[in-house]
């Protein structure tokens, strides 16, 4: 990751994923946008967890909404 730049980072916790049976899709998620090349997809750097939460670390998209 490269210095002096913005990133996103999304981070979801373990429980809810569980509690919501979203395993399979989060699991999804990280390997779509880790292969997709796409100017209107977000990308994904990196991805990692701890013991209570999992974080994608993503490209920063400035001055505007999500929904």
């Amino acid at each position: 990751i490269n210095h002096g730049k913005y990133y996103a980072i999304k981070r979801v916790s373990k429980k809810q994923i569980v509690a919501k049976r979203q395993e399979e899709h989060m699991l999804f998620e990280k390997k779509i946008l880790k292969v997709t090349q796409c100017d209107f997809i977000v990308k994904l750097y990196a991805a990692f967890k701890d013991t209570r939460y999992i974080y994608m670390v993503m490209e920063f998209c400035g001055g505007g909404e999500i929904w």
